[in-house]
């Protein structure tokens, strides 16, 4: 365990690779990366999650060019609802529900440790 805590990534995983005969580059993909990769898998999933909450702020810095999701779908509310807005709907709540979903299957199925 490292000396840092239970979140901080280990040394001795990338010692024990270069003590093996691995360089650096073969050290961070093949030890460093798998380590960090749930990581940054649920930072992607998080920030995709908090970015539809940020309909004000883009709103207010958007151009008129850039137009993003959150803004399309207001934009769409404000004249009626349409069937596109219902089906977007729909389809955003499947991705909501269906993404940690998977997310933990996949997790499951390649963890070592089995339940």
């Amino acid at each position: 365990m490292s000396r840092h805590g239970w979140w901080a990534l280990s040394k001795e995983y990338e010692e024990a690779a270069k003590t093996l005969g691995a360089n650096a580059f073969h050290t961070f993909r093949d030890v460093t990366f798998p380590l960090l990769l749930p990581a940054i898998l649920a930072g992607a999933l998080f920030s995709f999650t908090i970015s539809f909450d940020d309909i004000t702020a883009t709103l207010f810095w958007a151009t008129a060019q850039n137009q993003t999701v959150p803004v399309k779908i207001f934009s769409m509310l404000r004249n009626s609802i349409s069937p596109e807005i219902n089906a977007l709907g729909a389809v955003m709540i499947v991705l909501t529900v269906a993404t940690p979903l998977l997310a933990g299957y996949l997790s499951r199925k390649f963890s070592k440790i089995k339940p």
